[in-house]
């Protein structure tokens, strides 16, 4: 076998030859042209496969990225929406156990506002749907026809009151728009006695906007340009 391999070798080289000795002068001119035509064409091959790859490999690299700071966004976020759930939760025990009294709502909920700019409004509402108590942030108009005024009516915030009665944990409502046009998100937490009768509701609500630039590292916003879009 070994001395098989060279003999092959030996008669195809000689049988080539012999076909190109037979091969008129002109056209041995137009195949030795090809030569180096096949080695361009090969070349600039090589070179087109070669961005191709990188260019793949570049674009799942940012795919990478993107995928990795949208994880990081949606944790920054459930975890400042989960901060502020159990903070409002708080109060509502507090005042379940009689430890806030209406006089002193508005200074602990001041106390929630200091750090939590996206905290626009907090309400203590009883069980018969009277506002026991309210607190505004400076930047949000009184006379904006809020939603929880319709508690007592057929509406998306009496149907998360009921479910927060039902349930008897804080529940956050859908996204929705304000009377000014921006986005906003209303969390309840359910007020429960010693004997978890329940008492009423405690309810925030919240600036989409104001949430994401708090809530989300800077660097992922400028990157992206992250934004909450209404449907």
């Amino acid at each position: 076998m070994a001395f098989a391999l060279p003999l092959i070798a030996h008669r195809w080289l000689a049988g080539w030859r012999t076909w190109w000795h037979k091969q008129p002068p002109n056209r041995q001119d137009r195949y030795a042209m090809i030569a180096p035509a096949a080695t361009i064409l090969l070349f600039l091959l090589v070179v087109f496969l070669t961005i191709a790859y990188l260019r793949i490999e570049e674009a799942n690299r940012e795919q990478e990225d993107l995928q990795r700071d949208m994880d990081s966004m949606q944790f920054q976020l459930r975890t400042r929406l989960k901060d502020r759930k159990d903070q409002l939760l708080t109060i509502a025990k507090n005042i379940g156990l009689g430890v806030i009294e209406s006089a002193d709502f508005a200074k602990k909920s001041e106390r929630l506002a200091l750090p939590t700019s996206e905290l626009l409004a907090l309400v203590w509402i009883d069980n018969q749907y009277k506002f026991r108590a309210t607190y505004f942030a400076t930047s949000v108009p009184i006379v904006d026809g809020f939603q929880w005024r319709k508690l007592g009516a057929q509406s998306e915030t009496a149907d998360l009151y009921a479910r927060v009665k039902k349930e008897r944990h804080p529940l956050y409502s859908a996204p929705y728009l304000g009377a000014d046009g921006r986005g906003l998100i209303q969390l309840q937490a359910p007020i429960l006695n010693a004997q978890k009768q329940m008492l009423g509701a405690v309810v925030a609500e919240f600036s989409l906007d104001l949430l994401l630039q708090n809530g989300v590292s800077p660097d992922i916003t400028k990157k992206y340009g992250v934004a909450f879009l209404a449907d």
